[in-house]
């Protein structure tokens, strides 16, 4: 009889492993649960800890296909932001360089007449802002059953603090404004909207809840962690036809023929975010 029971008991067990294992999506998933994905996510969470950062760069590059003038830039704005249950850090610094060879008209009286020269001037400029930012913050977000969700936010500024140099052509300037501590001016702001999974139905991995949103690492009954990279990048070109000076022609200055103004633009973002929400007691 014992034995009968035993071997019931295996049979029912490994009857469920398939459905026990069709739970565990994300690397940290419990191995055994009961409850489905969408059972174990509805319920009210609170935002316990961010790591994140963001780089976006932006290159563009302009010139023609008649005489030598270029401009290139770069742009760079990288974010970090942290968060520890309480208090939220942002650090933003954006980098802006440009380089430019332009040709300067020139000329003088000859015995013809005006005589024209070309120089070619080259120009370099770069700003870099850095922001420091301190709150107090706290999320939380309810899930419902319904596929709606309602956000809580809650932020007071503690403090900020700013610099800034420009240098032109190897010339240095620098600002800086010390920290400033803001009024204490609490703003609590609700959200209110619909949740899914990005991904399909099956794997249900991905999630956007409001502030909930990304891959899902975790998900348990009490615990969701989130551990997302994401990296895009965007390439465009435009031509544009129009008359360019040809910066050849000593008797006549201001030469044009029909060419091409080119400009590329490259922009690549590069992120990766990590956070944990725990289950509201």
């Amino acid at each position: 009889m014992k034995k009968s029971i035993s071997l019931l008991f295996i049979i029912s067990i490994l009857a469920v492993l398939p459905f026990l294992n069709s739970c565990k999506k994300g690397a940290e998933d419990p191995f055994l649960t009961l409850k489905s994905r969408d059972g174990r996510i509805t319920r009210t969470w609170v935002l316990s800890n961010i790591t994140e950062s963001e780089t976006i760069v932006t290159d563009i590059t302009q010139n023609n296909d008649i005489n030598d003038d270029v401009y290139t830039s770069n742009n760079k704005e990288v974010t970090e932001t942290t968060y520890d249950g309480t208090s939220l850090t942002e650090d933003n610094e954006v980098t802006f360089e440009s380089e430019s060879q332009s040709t300067q008209i020139g000329w003088s009286w000859g015995p013809s007449g005006a005589v024209y020269t070309f120089t070619q001037n080259t120009y370099d400029y770069k700003e870099v802002t850095t922001v420091n930012k301190v709150y107090d913050y706290s999320v939380t977000v309810q899930i419902d059953d319904d596929n709606t969700y309602t956000a809580t936010y809650t932020k007071t500024l503690k403090s900020m603090s700013q610099t800034y140099s420009e240098t032109e052509n190897s010339v240095t300037t620098t600002y800086e404004s010390d920290t400033t501590y803001a009024k204490d001016d609490t703003q609590t702001w609700v959200e209110e909207g619909d949740w899914f999974w990005i991904d399909s139905n099956d794997d249900k991995v991905i999630i956007y809840a409001g502030p909930m949103q990304g891959k899902l690492l975790k998900l348990s009954s009490k615990e969701v962690l989130i551990d997302d990279v994401t990296s895009e990048s965007d390439d465009d070109t435009d031509y544009t036809a129009t008359p360019i000076y040809t910066y050849d022609d000593s008797t006549d200055g201001y030469k044009t023929e029909e060419g091409y103004e080119l400009e590329t633009t490259n922009t690549t973002t590069e992120r990766t975010y990590k956070a944990t929400w725990t289950a509201q007691e």
